[in-house]
């Protein structure tokens, strides 16, 4: 299984399921007609149960057991499709009379000849399910993730996939889960994925989301296979998208060629997105109903405005690949009204996350920050942070009830009367609309404009900083460049994604001295903190002090605003590594290099392993890089190397109770390098 070229998230699928899945009971979501039972019983016992004669490949003892004479564990999975696709065929030509034939999904095993990577991800996993139930229209000799409705991950033995009353998650469930996130990463839209898990000659079905797992009742294939054909039925065309997991409040627009809203989103997405492929994406219909509650000087105050909708141009920005993450996706969106758009050329940023109900709201800091900033009697001027325009949690289309993972799992079990509150560490899916129009990072077209962009969200960091508000998740997902041709000082790129900021209550302002090096400032300090857990942000751009005491977990370490800088250093290189990476021109030999040198500095899932990488600083090693850096560039990277070098000798020693005294990490510091390199770059004839 390869997991190696993308920068994960937060936590890696094993490390994630530590905790036991949940069991929501027998599978009575999946009831269907009783002709179809009738027909499928009768028809599977009495001419097709022999052909599952290939699944008795299930032995005492298991996969983990003596394989003397016996076929490996994979290949005797592979034994199992053919079975499982005479059964998988015959339900999927089943049709009932009130049924149109072209309603009809599919579902097949033996996925990893056909399925399609994403092209709009870097390095998108090449790993794949033993097979999937795919949408109407599509068939299995060629699809992507995002027409998979749900996978099927097959095990020969059913010891590997029982649940037991230990701790241990069953290695089919570990299989499903990464799996879950490709699927959740390649269909960002998606709030859940389904999975049958079939292992030995048991199976059950699960929903994988940013929570966990939660499995139905274990099934025999045959004692229960009448319940086995309403499951596939009914994953192959019986629940509706939504009801396997796609948000409610989105649409995939099919459109015809000639309908003039099309006509104008090709214009759009031909100026916006620079891929061919990536301009045959599908746009999607996005509805928004902002409707907040504010703390504000004194009292309750409602916002709300009326019900708002967008659609989506080209894929994704970026889409998470992290699984129990905040599953952020970012979008680049116009504005539709009466099914027109009004003002193409007004293409704004839309993010969608997962966010816990104890925290704040990232609507909600932003608002916090306006407030402070109407408090500023200096009047700062802000640059480099994304401009809010507005946000809520999303709510079910009629209903008042925010999404989240408790009462989609509720309604997906069948309970739709009545959608119970989430729970104070229960994830709500959050959606916000930024009026700063951006791209990726890895877009810019020269070094220069990449370290002005970069430039600009440091000074966005430092005001926050300076206005009391820490960032403490600095990704390449979060900081952009700006899509203007010609931007403001100062706004050539941009922070945003303030979630897991630390900021406290929003009334109560005064004024202090400022923390790290923000001489001679004022600090805005908001009382009585709502905060998270201390140990926040995405591994692959994490400083290694906080990895450290992931890996060790008898550190203690509180997350400081220079820990948040070191982040943009390592979200420089990996942008300079994929970049470089991306180009297409290069021998094969030199390009072999590069890519293992880009797996080796962000390809790795466990935390340990990233932790070595960057203590040993291999991101930025420039070697490897030869002539298609600019001197200015290596120069850059040489420093910056230097500097966390230094930084981690120095919180080694502090751990062993030596003295060693280094300069932290400052603003003004990182500042300063990157303005060098920006001044270096303008003076040469050709800015790469």
């Amino acid at each position: 299984m390869v997991q190696d070229q993308y920068p994960g998230g937060n936590l890696d699928s094993k490390d994630g399921l530590k905790n036991k899945p949940e069991n929501w009971g027998s599978l009575t979501r999946f009831g269907c007609d009783s002709t179809l039972l009738s027909v499928g019983i009768v028809a599977e016992l009495n001419l097709r149960f022999g052909s599952f004669a290939l699944l008795k490949a299930d032995r005492k003892g298991g996969a983990s057991g003596p394989e003397t004479g016996a076929k490996k564990p994979k290949r005797r999975e592979k034994d199992m499709y053919p079975p499982l696709n005479d059964l998988f065929g015959f339900v999927g030509t089943y049709r009932h009379s009130s049924q149109d034939a072209d309603d009809r999904g599919t579902c097949h095993c033996d996925a990893e000849k056909a399925i399609k990577g994403e092209e709009h991800t870097t390095g998108f996993p090449r790993t794949f399910p033993d097979g999937v139930a795919l949408a109407c229209g599509c068939t299995h000799d060629s699809f992507h993730w995002r027409d998979v409705r749900a996978f099927v991950e097959c095990k020969a033995s059913t010891s590997q996939g029982e649940p037991s009353r230990s701790e241990t998650v069953p290695e089919t469930v570990v299989q499903g889960a990464d799996y879950a996130r490709l699927h959740l990463s390649a269909d960002p839209f998606r709030v859940f994925s389904v999975g049958l898990l079939v292992y030995g000659f048991r199976f059950m079905v699960a929903i994988f989301d940013q929570d966990g797992v939660c499995l139905s009742d274990p099934y025999h294939l045959r004692n229960n296979l009448d319940v086995f054909i309403r499951v596939v039925y009914q994953l192959g065309h019986g629940l509706t998208d939504a009801e396997l997991g796609r948000d409610p409040t989105v649409e995939q627009l099919h459109l015809p060629q000639d309908d003039p809203l099309r006509l104008v989103l090709n214009a759009i997405v031909e100026e916006q997105v620079k891929s061919i492929v990536s301009r045959q994406f599908p746009s999607y219909k996005i509805t928004l109903k902002t409707s907040d509650t504010y703390s504000m000087e004194g009292g309750k105050k409602r916002m709300e405005t009326e019900e708002t909708t967008w659609v989506t141009i080209g894929p994704p920005i970026w889409s998470s690949l992290s699984y129990l993450g905040r599953g952020t996706a970012v979008w680049r969106v116009v504005a539709l009204e009466d099914n027109e758009i009004p003002r193409p050329e007004e293409v704004l940023i839309l993010k969608n996350a997962w966010r816990r109900n104890h925290r704040d709201s990232e609507t909600r800091i932003y608002m916090a920050l306006r407030h402070a900033e109407k408090g500023d009697r200096h009047h700062t001027y802000r640059k480099g942070i994304a401009d809010f325009r507005l946000g809520a949690d999303v709510t079910f289309p009629g209903r008042v009830e925010a999404i989240s993972t408790i009462n989609l799992r509720f309604l997906f079990m069948g309970n739709s009367t009545a959608i119970p509150p989430p729970a104070p560490h229960t994830p709500v899916l959050h959606r916000l609309i930024l009026e700063t129009q951006g791209r990726p990072l890895w877009s810019f077209k020269n070094f220069k404009e990449l370290i002005l962009g970069m430039h600009a969200a440091i000074e966005g960091h430092k005001y926050l900083v300076s206005k009391g508000i820490l960032h403490r998740d600095i990704s390449a997902g979060n900081i952009m460049l700006s899509a203007l041709a010609n931007p403001p000082l100062g706004m050539e790129g941009f922070l945003m994604d303030l979630e897991y900021a630390r900021l406290n209550e929003i009334p109560d302002i005064y004024t202090m001295k400022s923390a790290l090096d923000v001489k001679g400032a004022t600090q805005t300090v908001f009382n009585d903190a709502k905060r998270g857990a201390e140990m926040t942000g995405t591994l692959q751009f994490m400083a290694a002090e906080l990895l450290g005491a992931i890996v060790h977990t008898n550190r203690k370490v509180k997350h400081e605003a220079h820990h948040d800088l070191e982040s943009f250093i390592w979200v420089l290189a990996y942008v300079i590594s994929r970049s470089i990476n991306e180009q297409k021109d290069l021998p094969t030999e030199r390009r072999t290099r590069l890519k293992k040198h880009f797996v080796e500095s962000f390809g790795h899932q466990s935390v340990n392993f990233i932790h070595i990488s960057r203590l040993s600083g291999e991101p930025l090693v420039v070697d490897v890089y030869g002539d298609l850096l600019p001197k200015p560039m290596i120069t850059l990277l040489n420093r910056l190397g230097d500097i966390v070098l230094r930084v981690h000798i120095a919180s080694r020693g502090v751990d062993e109770g030596d003295s060693v005294h280094v300069k932290p990490l400052t603003h003004d510091i990182l500042l300063k390098l990157l303005g060098t390199a920006c001044h270096s770059l303008s003076s040469m004839s050709d800015v790469v």
